[in-house]
């Protein structure tokens, strides 16, 4: 978890290698509760993207 905390700090202050493996570590999970609540793929995707991408 550690890890994750250090990657958003990074990732908000502009580094984008900190973005690109805070993505790959966290997008299963996000994708998986995405779909499990939305039973919708397209409607999983546009969440995904939604979430991820502003707070960066």
């Amino acid at each position: 978890m550690e890890e994750i905390s250090s990657l958003v700090i990074k990732a908000k202050n502009g580094d984008n290698t900190a973005f690109d493996r805070l993505y790959y570590l966290t997008q299963q999970e996000v994708w998986f509760t995405c779909i499990s609540l939305l039973k919708n793929e397209t409607h999983a995707e546009e969440i995904m993207q939604i979430h991820m991408l502003p707070h960066f």
